[in-house]
């Protein structure tokens, strides 16, 4: 059996309160509301005192409501819409009320408080359950709760500790728990499908990674061949340029060894031309007495002992015949400047010292090839010559003949 609560609890006569009291208190827990005719109600809450008697004779107040304003638990349940027609969410409502308007339950005359609450919650429920899938039960139930409090207030009650708890048909949570399998077989198949995804781009990505790898491993064994490469070619063109630097070096001490040498042979024959003009001189003033003075058993002798000396005697004679020659030529040009000679003795002394030239020269090629005729036979008559001559003939030769022997 529906249990009814009303929350107006006495309803009374003005007269009988005069009576009893000169001023009506409302006991704890209560309100009192008065009316009359063409007045507007008076509310009387707990901690308030109300008219005089007076003041409620004179305010032609004849009625008084005794309104309860203490909590009261209510508890009610049904079938609520869910956005699919074909399911109903099955509703739970638990809450405790009280009235706080008690001006707005005497004028709707409430007596019934869950004639007046369950319809309004219900109506809200409903209105709000139709926007939800029978899945999203949870977010119905906190949207229900959010609204309920302010729609029953608005009613002049005031609501504590609501909940409403929506269930589902055994069909409807078969429903639901087939289409959460399913979801979850889903979600699990775009997981998988996600890691597969994944599993492929880590793929590509690590393949990526393997070729930029392989291709930067390459670029640099080719920059690396290359640096080689070109310290290879450095190394060579230093190398060769170095070889050139050691050839032109080398060709070059060469050349001033060549020249060194060069100069060394300059200097030495130019040492022994000296030498040997030096020699010549020397033969020559040793010589040039012999020839001179008619010395000529002294001359074959020294020729016998040095016959390579010939040419220096040779030599020595020409230059004598030829101071002889230049001297009687001389001679005669100074005899024809001064005008000293006649024509006859022109012809004398030019006949004259014609014949002295060819004499000169006849006699002196007549020494030379008996000179050089009897070289051998002095040569091996030399051994059996005096020691004494010989001793004396050794020394009128002069040092440098002596150390060449």
């Amino acid at each position: 059996m529906t249990e009814i609560y009303n929350p107006i609890l006495i309803r009374e006569e003005i007269s009988r309160w005069r009576i009893l009291q000169s001023r009506p208190i409302p006991d704890p827990g209560t309100a009192l509301v008065f009316s009359g005719e063409g007045q507007s109600l008076l509310t009387i809450k707990q901690g308030e005192k109300g008219p005089t008697s007076g003041e409620m004779l004179w305010g032609k107040y004849h009625l008084v409501y005794k309104v309860d304003m203490t909590e009261h638990p209510l508890r009610f349940v049904c079938n609520l819409p869910c956005k699919t027609d074909a399911f109903d969410f099955q509703a739970d409502v638990k809450f405790t009320y009280a009235v706080h308007d008690p001006e707005m339950i005497v004028k709707r005359s409430v007596t019934d408080v869950r004639r007046v609450l369950e319809p309004l919650i219900t109506e809200v429920m409903r209105n709000i359950s139709r926007k939800y899938e029978v899945e999203e039960s949870g977010a119905a139930e906190r949207e229900i709760s959010d609204h309920i409090k302010k729609a029953i207030y608005d009613q002049g009650f005031s609501v504590y500790q609501f909940t409403v708890s929506l269930f589902l048909e055994q069909e409807a949570r078969e429903r639901i728990r087939d289409k959460k399998r399913l979801q979850d077989e889903i979600e699990r198949e775009k997981i998988r499908q996600a890691l597969e995804k994944q599993k492929a781009q880590l793929a590509i990505e690590q393949q990526k990674q393997r070729e930029q790898l392989e291709l930067e491993r390459i670029r640099q064994r080719n920059q690396f061949q290359r640096e080689e490469e070109k310290t290879h070619i450095q190394s060579e063109i230093e190398l060769q340029k170095l070889k050139q630097d050691l050839e032109i070096e080398k060709t070059q001490f060469d050349i001033i060894q060549m020249r060194q040498k060069e100069q060394l042979e300059l200097e030495l024959r130019r040492q022994r031309e000296q030498f040997e003009l030096d020699s010549m001189k020397i033969k020559m003033e040793f010589y040039s007495p012999l020839l001179q003075g008619g010395n000529f058993q002294l001359l074959a002798l020294q020729l016998a002992q040095r016959p390579e000396d010939v040419t220096v005697i040779l030599q020595a004679l020409n230059q004598q015949k030829q101071g002889e020659r230049e001297h009687q030529v001389k001679m005669l040009k100074m005899l024809l400047d001064a005008d000293a000679l006649e024509g006859s003795q022109i012809n004398e002394v030019g006949k004259n010292l014609l014949r002295q030239l060819v004499g000169l020269t006849e006699q002196s090629t007549a020494v030379l090839e008996s000179t050089s005729v009897d070289v051998s036979e002095t040569q091996e008559a030399l051994p059996e010559a005096d020691n004494t001559e010989s001793n004396n003939s050794t020394s009128d030769i002069p040092e440098e003949f002596r150390r060449e022997e």
